[in-house]
């Protein structure tokens, strides 16, 4: 089981341990995601972007590994420094799903990934960071399984 940053906190909470989390981004509000107990996380690793926020990786306590997206900011890194590269495109879904991909797996089962902004929130419940989200004409409305209007971001 693959888990995005985000999810750590309430699947812990249940008593799930993942076996792999991802976190890519480097906006330090992101450590929140990682504000819980870690300690059973010990041999969980985590795969990362370098710009994560260094108390990510300080708190942290299994193995870490870097992986560079296709961005220009890692240009410079893939020839000093290679590591594995990972499709993003503005969530860490996509790197998650890439990253399984390239793990070997054939089938995948998105489990909490809303696609959309239900309730006009950023993360999920019981997530470290929940935020509103307006509309700003960066969002776009589309019609959920329930037949009613959500906003989305376009790259979800």
């Amino acid at each position: 089981m693959l888990a995005v940053d985000a999810a750590l906190k309430p699947l812990l909470l249940n008593g799930i341990v993942p076996d792999v989390v991802v976190t890519i981004d480097g906006n330090p509000v992101v450590s929140r995601f990682f504000d819980v107990d870690l300690e059973v996380m010990a041999s969980v690793p985590l795969i990362y972007f370098p710009i994560v926020h260094h108390k990510v990786l300080v708190q942290w306590p299994g193995p870490r590994y870097a992986a560079y997206s296709n961005s220009p900011l890692y240009e410079s890194l893939t020839v000093s420094h290679p590591r594995g590269q990972l499709h993003a495109a503005g969530t860490v879904f996509h790197v998650c799903v890439d990253l399984a991909v390239k793990m070997g797996s054939n089938h995948l089962c998105l489990l909490g990934a809303d696609f959309s902004y239900p309730g006009n929130q950023s993360h999920v419940s019981g997530s470290s960071f929940c935020q509103a989200v307006v509309a700003d004409g960066m969002h776009e409305c589309l019609q959920d399984g329930h037949g009613q209007q959500v906003m989305t971001s376009r790259n979800l």
